[in-house]
């Protein structure tokens, strides 16, 4: 016998409470199409762009200026200078 079957009322209580609390949060709707949602295009700085140049150190990109390279072909290019002596580590 299951605890849910044991206890109907608590069931319900707990089942209020989480769309209750669902709402209160803007948790809802609860729907699947979260692979839709995460492959639609957003606003972007970087929208039309086909090139993109940085320089210095780079530690992140916001993802506004970011290209996408979903559903694309794309090559990286990168300039490097090493200067001696150097100490490198490569994985």
């Amino acid at each position: 016998m299951s605890i849910a079957s044991q206890h109907p009322d608590k069931v319900k209580q707990l089942d209020a409470l989480f769309w209750s609390e669902g709402n209160k949060f803007q948790g809802l709707p609860l729907d699947a199409s979260v692979s839709a949602r995460v492959a639609a295009p957003r606003p972007s700085l970087s929208a039309g762009k086909t090139d993109f140049a940085w320089s210095g150190t780079i530690t992140g990109t916001p993802n506004g200026d970011a290209p996408s390279v979903l559903d694309a072909s794309f090559t990286y290019r990168a300039g490097i200078v090493i200067r001696r002596p150097a100490r490198m580590v490569c994985w």
